[in-house]
């Protein structure tokens, strides 16, 4: 290869890294600031498996974030594999995965005063919606199994 295009592409992943760790930033301040919010400490906001665990016990309990866990490393395991029921079983654990991810959407929406609305844009674009909550007027309500209705 030529050095121009070394140098091309060893620039490219420099923004990109700078890029990605500017928005890691971001997202973390902004889970500081929800967590802040729901009584959690903020500095759990920085930890990368733990501040995942934090934003389900904000809203539901720790325990879904273990079979979410769970689910996600044997589907990942397990779609490596060349063996159809293997494959079948990898695709049934992505749908758990799936429909806890949401069911954790849903609840942090709640959780926040927010709608169903709220909770889709939570599901598919987390990061944002997270920074919505995190930096706007939302205030904490609780856990779905404390509020009425």
């Amino acid at each position: 290869m030529d050095e121009s295009v070394l140098a091309f592409l060893g620039g490219l992943l420099a923004i990109i890294c700078v890029a990605v760790i500017a928005w890691y930033v971001i997202y973390a301040i902004a889970n500081m600031k929800l967590f802040s919010k729901a009584g959690e400490a903020s500095w759990k906001a920085w930890i990368p498996i733990l501040n995942t665990y934090t934003s389900y016990t904000i809203c539901w309990e720790g325990k879904f974030f273990w079979i979410w866990m769970l689910c996600s490393l044997i589907s990942g395991y397990a779609s490596q594999s060349q063996n159809t029921v293997v494959a079948v079983i990898a695709f049934a654990v992505n749908v758990v995965t799936l429909v806890i991810s949401l069911l954790k959407a849903i609840r942090m929406s709640r959780a926040f005063g927010h709608g169903n609305g709220f909770a889709v844009g939570l599901f598919f674009l987390e990061p944002i919606f997270t920074m919505i909550l995190g930096f706007g007027k939302s205030e904490y309500k609780g856990k779905l199994e404390n509020l009425n209705g």
